[in-house]
């Protein structure tokens, strides 16, 4: 009775180590997407306004005349 008590315990823990793992797998993925999208809505947004800027140039009511500032 206590072997089969004991293997099922390693069973166990086998199975959930193994979910450990693909648990950090999804959690580090996650991660990822969230880094670059929120990355790429940075460029985004710097992207705009440095197009704002070059039009506001060509009308002639920049506030700087080189792109760069912030």
């Amino acid at each position: 009775m206590k072997k089969k008590k004991e293997a099922k315990r390693k069973m166990k823990k086998r199975m959930s180590a193994h979910e450990m793992q693909r648990e950090g797998e999804r959690r580090y993925s996650y991660i990822v997407i969230t880094r670059r999208a929120r990355s790429t809505a940075e460029c985004q947004r710097c992207l705009g306004a440095r197009n704002e800027e070059a039009t506001q140039r060509e009308r002639g009511v920049a506030e700087y005349d080189y792109v760069g500032t912030t």
